[in-house]
């Protein structure tokens, strides 16, 4: 056999070898056992992606991922976006993946009553959602708590306009004309909202506390009301995990309604629509005080000595549970 043929046979082994080596990684070892989110930033490059799914074992060999990438031509087509790899998954499949739409959404749900530190420090926390915003840019607009989807992958300040943007829908609707007195924008009927969402979660009782609310602010009587005095204690973050104290209704903070007369400055969180509805048709009445009773709802009275009644009654109960 000539040398020529020798080496002519050796480069043809050489290839058979590479070619299976390839074809083994690309379409036979499939090391991804469950399904797996992975999520690609909009900055990083073929080698950092490919580093990465190595490092989480989700490809066989790194170097035949890169290797596929330059001979297809597709090392610098790989979108950002959040994929989801299924078991079973080839890498040429994979790879095919990572260079289309991801065709992944995004869901979130805000639950009603959080505070934007709480919605800002869940978004932070959800992959897909690129971090951009200002906490103080932000703490003034209504972000409509419902669950929403998305596209990833997008940034923060995508997400809470299209949040915004939600509220302003509904909001549109409402002419000034139904504002209750002596609400002038809807800024105050959501700030007065805001208070009713963190007083009840009984959606029939909202309209009733929202009158007593409005009662109070006709006779230019201070809201008492506990959850912005736990506003005001936890900084604005709503998060204060234990019970209000004689010494917290003292608080200096214009958020205090014990210590101030009308509306806080601002929403204490941002409320559901039940709550909004509830402002914009309170239920009629002379009731000026409520307190909690042991069913799980308030007990309401006309005068501050039937509510002094309704307090006794209630820390009775509490103390025989």
């Amino acid at each position: 056999m000539s040398v020529f043929r020798i080496i002519l046979s050796m480069l043809f082994f050489c290839g058979c070898v590479i070619f299976l080596y390839f074809s083994i990684h690309l379409l036979y070892l499939k090391p991804i056992k469950s399904p797996v989110i992975f999520v690609v930033d909009r900055h990083e490059t073929a080698r950092q992606v490919s580093k990465r799914l190595q490092a989480e074992n989700l490809i066989s060999s790194e170097f035949v991922f890169r290797a596929a990438l330059k001979i297809t031509n597709t090392d610098k087509k790989i979108r950002a976006g959040v994929y989801q790899f299924l078991p079973d998954l080839s890498l040429l499949s994979l790879l095919k993946m990572l260079t289309r739409d991801s065709g992944v959404l995004l869901k979130i749900t805000i639950p009603e009553g959080w505070t934007t530190v709480q919605i800002i420090n869940y978004l932070s926390e959800i992959q897909g959602i690129e971090k951009s915003l200002s906490l103080e840019r932000e703490s003034q607009r209504y972000f409509l708590p419902e669950t929403y989807y998305f596209y990833p992958p997008i940034s923060e300040d995508k997400v809470l306009e299209m949040m915004v943007n939600q509220a302003q829908k509904r909001i549109k609707n409402i002419s000034a004309g139904l504002l209750p007195f002596p609400l002038k924008t809807f800024e105050e009927v959501v700030t007065l909202a805001a208070i009713i969402e963190k007083e009840t979660a009984l959606d029939w009782e909202k309209p009733i506390i929202a009158g007593v609310f409005l009662n109070r602010l006709r006779k230019g009587i201070p809201l008492q009301a506990d959850p912005t005095v736990a506003y005001a204690v936890s900084q604005g973050t709503g998060m204060l995990n234990r019970s209000l104290t004689r010494l917290d209704l003292k608080f200096p903070s214009p958020y205090n309604t014990y210590l101030n007369k009308g509306l806080p400055p601002g929403p204490i969180c941002h409320p559901g629509w039940k709550s909004i509805e509830a402002v914009l048709k309170p239920q009629q009445s002379t009731l000026l005080y409520f307190v909690k009773n042991s069913e799980g709802g308030h007990t309401f009275a006309q005068t501050i000595k039937a509510h002094n009644q309704n307090v006794k009654k209630y820390r009775l109960l509490s103390i025989v549970k």
